[in-house]
């Protein structure tokens, strides 16, 4: 039987083409990012034939790679990746897009290779789970007696969607990838492959049964109009200008403007501009000399009373005390 090993790296180019392999125990093999791309490494762990565990944890000098091969797996797959922190974007060969974020579950499930990814800021800290089903259901049938029914289901629900399959982490999931990660840092395997097996069968058995909460889908092209409309406010905080004024410069519904910038970014449009002015506030009152009337000027304010109130509702104190505390 091949090792998994060359399995991943056939399947998975871009391991190949970002890392080295440095160590390489019988079910543990750790591979380091190349210096020219960055720092940091992926553990891969032999579970059981057919079922993988994979810690990453690295910082790239470039956010985006491509794949010069765009090749189809060697036979089905399924992998579910846990974003521990940062975010990452995935392109698949049929066009789909992904976007997993810290706290985030990313499911995929067929042949199919990711033609593109993208690193927010080069970073990626993630425990993936992988399996080839074929191989896997024998080690069910003959370990635990099952029939691998559900895992047949699951594959075939997953390879069919139109888009990935995103989740938000539940309780549960969450306590069990702890296990997971402390399992594997203090080298216990048997508990290991334990844990790791309850969680990818606690995750097959929560989307059969619907009770997986999903993330939206949205296109490339929208998200790339939100990103640049964020990118406008945060440049121009200190302007007076309404979600229609931007949804119209980029050609986007305004309702789905501000569906998709919540979340991506955790607030509406109006909290995140007025958080903005607060902070850009902020700074000026400590670092610098300027009157405050000029302050509120500068941050986008016209009367000073308002700005007044909003600055003792987020920092407790009035700018003028606020000034006088922190400059002591």
């Amino acid at each position: 039987m091949p090792s998994y090993q060359l399995f991943y790296k056939k399947d998975f180019p871009f391991l190949d083409i970002l890392f080295e392999r440095k160590e390489v125990l019988k079910d543990y093999t750790r591979y380091q990012v190349r210096n020219e791309f960055g720092e940091g490494s992926v553990s891969i762990y032999t579970l059981f034939p057919g079922f993988y565990l994979a810690m990453n944890n690295f910082s790239l000098n470039n956010a985006t790679f491509y794949n010069p091969v765009n090749a189809q797996i060697s036979r089905p797959f399924i992998k579910m990746e846990y974003c521990l922190s940062g975010e990452y974007r995935f392109k698949g060969t049929k066009g789909r897009i992904g976007i997993v974020e810290n706290g985030d579950c990313g499911c995929y499930a067929g042949m199919e290779t990711f033609t593109e990814v993208e690193f927010k800021n080069g970073r990626c800290s993630s425990i993936g789970l992988f399996c080839y089903p074929d191989e896997f259901k024998t080690i069910l049938k003959h370990d635990w007696g099952d029939s691998g029914t559900r895992l047949d289901e699951y594959y075939q629900k997953i390879n069919e969607r139109k888009e990935y399959l995103i989740t938000k982490r539940d309780l549960r999931s969450t306590n069990l990838l702890d296990e997971v990660q402390n399992f594997a840092v203090k080298g216990n395997p048997v508990s290991l492959r334990l844990r790791a097996m309850e969680l990818f069968m606690l995750e097959i058995n929560l989307f059969l049964e619907n009770r997986k909460k999903e993330k939206r889908f949205y296109s490339r092209a929208h998200l790339d109009k939100v990103s640049r409309i964020k990118k406008i406010i945060d440049e121009n905080y200190y302007k007076n200008f309404t979600v229609e004024d931007l949804s119209t410069d980029e050609g986007i519904n305004s309702s789905y403007l501000k569906t998709i910038f919540k979340e991506r970014y955790g607030n509406s449009i109006y909290s995140y501009k007025k958080a903005l002015r607060l902070r850009n506030a902020e700074t000026m009152l400590i670092e610098t000399e300027l009157p405050i009337y000029e302050i509120v000027q500068a941050v986008g304010y016209a009367d000073a009373g308002k700005f007044a109130r909003v600055f003792k509702e987020y920092y407790n104190y009035s700018p003028f005390t606020y000034r006088t505390i922190n400059r002591h």
